[in-house]
């Protein structure tokens, strides 16, 4: 997007992004874009990779209930992300960076907030 004028619309749609959390080796830097649409009026939530060499981002969710990617030890280029879900739900998703379509674990949690009495 380039804009001529810097009006409210243009700073509330540029995209956003997080800052960026490098691999065990510093190969790949994860991070997430959210950005905000006028017409649709619909957020966009992206969690992306950089890879440090090529500089090249590639696409790891777009998902807008999708947050808290990290990686996971263990020296490969797995990660994990939390899924807000249906019915109080939240998914924990498992895979490789450059093929998460095909993630190897996804989790379903139901979240219960229990309130408690004083008396």
């Amino acid at each position: 997007m380039k804009a001529s004028k810097f009006t409210p619309e243009v700073m509330i749609s540029a995209p956003r992004r997080s800052p960026g959390i490098p691999n065990h080796d510093a190969s790949l830097i994860l991070y997430t874009t959210t950005s905000y649409s006028f017409k649709t009026h619909e957020t966009t939530t992206e969690i992306r990779a950089l890879h440090a060499k090529s500089e090249e981002s590639v696409l790891v969710e777009r998902n807008e209930k999708s947050s808290n990617p990290v990686w996971l030890d263990g020296g490969g280029d797995e990660l994990a992300l939390l899924r807000g879900g249906e019915d109080d739900t939240t998914q924990l998703i498992i895979g490789n960076v450059d093929n998460f379509d095909k993630r190897f674990v996804s989790f379903d949690a139901l979240v219960e907030i229990q309130s408690s009495s004083c008396g």
